[in-house]
């Protein structure tokens, strides 16, 4: 977790030493400053006044980090059930000289011999419930969490694998708990297992607190988007119409149908699991509006291409594909008119759709005029069609889970600032992806085949920003390397998402904010 030249990374010898470090980790994590995942930063900040509270010397920074993140992640880790956690024990704690297991693709399949504490260790674990893994790294248990196993991970192993891990458990999000070996080593290593037996055993009733399982959530949106859903939901029996298939077909193509995903969480976070039947409607609401805008979209960019095939219109023709998109706007609204809630909420969620609506056609409308004209937009405009065209789809998809559920208006409007933030940090995200490819494509000598044309707005914003103007494509994409543009997009980008995860901070619901953190994370990493 820390870097071996500037931390040592040894653990202390003494049990009592190690429980006054750990008292002192408590009490920062009980202080409520710090709310999980925090960066590997500001735990080395924070190691040094838990090794000073704890009289300690700066050799225990390490460890101490490894203390405060377990004491951070305890609650949520506790509210887990111990069926939905899962340990991981290193290879290395093996008797090597006599050990009798068999090795596959995930780990070591301990033979139950007795010559280690393996066997001892995975069968108390085991009669809890847990999930159990004998292998190198973290890469397993993500690969857990990320299938839907479980929603918690005890690890134990070396202070330098925790290093090296530890930028994949903050960016999953996982609720996590690290017991690090008594003694660096490759071989016949061993942990406090005392220690590990309270991790293994402790346990709290807060459902609260009890982080979502993201991957369930997807298979309940992925349940919603069959066929015979929509075509119940969109009133269509046994009517043989081109404009309805078309529709319903496209709800069906591509997309990793993240904003429906993101109306669940906020539904289920503030309804306390909530009416199916509602969150049902809600989630179609949202892809209909989303799926009606990418047919109109495509038709005024141009675009060839979507989700690797032909884009609707060049597939059916322009006034096929503007009648389908008005299909779907039309059944959203009618959707909502079918909620059962109560009539402030309705009220609330045709306003919120209806502003969504008019902001991404507000949007789209500076970006086409900039398009025509070949003028980039200034940074300050660029950033505001940003938000309104992808952050006023997101806040619509966040907040109607919150208004349908009955969330305060406080709660929404922390929504509302964090959807604006999110829609920039996408844009940016994908003006940047989108020309590092061009840049690598370039110097490989590669065809783009992508059917797109990529313009990079946002790059070329930072350059107007600054009079520097180029007077095609091709000479603004060097004047994007000449100038560092995409290193200086990188870092405002990295000031968007510090600014996205304060806002998720500030919301009331913990589960919330964590199921938030790992999808913003995943939604924004630069692949």
């Amino acid at each position: 977790m820390v870097d071996s030249g500037v931390l040592s990374l040894a653990v202390p010898s003494e049990r009592t030493r190690i429980n006054r470090l750990i008292d002192a980790a408590r009490r920062v994590a009980q202080s409520g400053r710090l709310i999980p995942p925090v960066s590997y930063q500001t735990l080395m900040e924070e190691s040094a006044l838990i090794v000073d509270a704890a009289g300690g010397s700066s050799e225990e920074r390490a460890f101490a980090m490894v203390l405060l993140n377990n004491e951070l992640w305890r609650p949520y880790f506790e509210a887990v059930p111990f069926e939905r956690r899962a340990l991981i024990l290193p290879q290395c704690m093996k008797r090597a000289s006599s050990c009798r297991g068999a090795m596959d693709e995930k780990g070591l399949l301990c033979a139950g011999c007795g010559a280690c504490s393996i066997h001892r260790i995975v069968s108390r674990a085991e009669a809890f419930g847990y999930a159990t893994l004998i292998a190198e790294g973290t890469g397993a248990a993500v690969d857990l969490v990320r299938e839907g196993a479980v929603d918690a991970i005890l690890g134990v192993s070396c202070m330098d694998a925790l290093q090296k891990s530890f930028k994949t458990v903050v960016t999953s999000a996982i609720p996590s708990l690290a017991l690090p070996l008594l003694r660096d080593g490759c071989a016949d290593t061993a942990c406090d297992e005392e220690w590990l037996l309270e991790y293994l055993s402790a346990s709290r009733l807060a459902p609260e607190l009890r982080p979502f399982s993201v991957v369930g959530m997807r298979a309940e949106v992925d349940a919603v988007f069959r066929r015979e859903t929509l075509e119940r939901l969109f009133s269509m029996g046994d009517e043989d119409s081109v404009t309805a298939s078309m529709a319903v077909d496209w709800m069906l193509t591509g997309g990793k149908r993240f904003r429906p995903l993101m109306c669940l969480m906020t539904y289920v976070a503030y309804s306390n699991e909530g009416d199916p039947r509602i969150a049902e409607s809600l989630l179609v609401v949202v892809e209909c509006f989303h799926k009606a805008s990418l047919i109109l979209d495509d038709i005024e960019d141009g675009d060839e291409l979507r989700y690797g095939k032909k884009t609707m219109y060049r597939e059916r023709g322009i006034a096929l594909a503007i009648n389908a998109a008005d299909y779907l706007i039309g059944q959203g609204y009618s959707l909502l008119c079918k909620l059962r809630v109560s009539d402030r909420a309705k009220a609330d969620l045709f306003a919120l759709f209806s502003r969504m609506h008019v902001q991404c056609t507000l949007g789209q409308g500076e970006d086409i005029l900039s398009a025509e004209t070949g003028e980039p937009l200034r940074l300050e405009k660029i950033m505001r069609v940003f938000r309104e065209k992808t952050g006023s789809a997101i806040m619509a998809s966040l907040v109607a889970g919150a208004v349908a559920a009955g969330a305060n208006e406080r709660e929404r409007e922390t929504l509302r600032v964090l959807s604006d933030r999110i829609g920039m940090a996408y844009q940016m995200r994908d003006d940047l992806c989108e020309f590092r490819e061009y840049a690598s494509v370039g110097q490989s000598g590669e065809a783009d085949d992508s059917g797109n044309d990529a313009s990079f707005p946002f790059l070329k914003s930072l350059l107007t920003e600054k009079k520097i103007v180029a007077s095609d494509d091709a000479e603004w994409k060097i004047l994007i390397i000449e100038h560092g543009a995409e290193e200086e997009g990188w870092t405002m980008l990295d000031a968007v998402k510090r600014d996205i995860r304060a806002s998720i901070d500030a919301l009331n619901s913990p589960r919330l904010r964590l199921a938030l953190v790992g999808l913003v994370n995943r939604l924004l990493e630069r692949e």
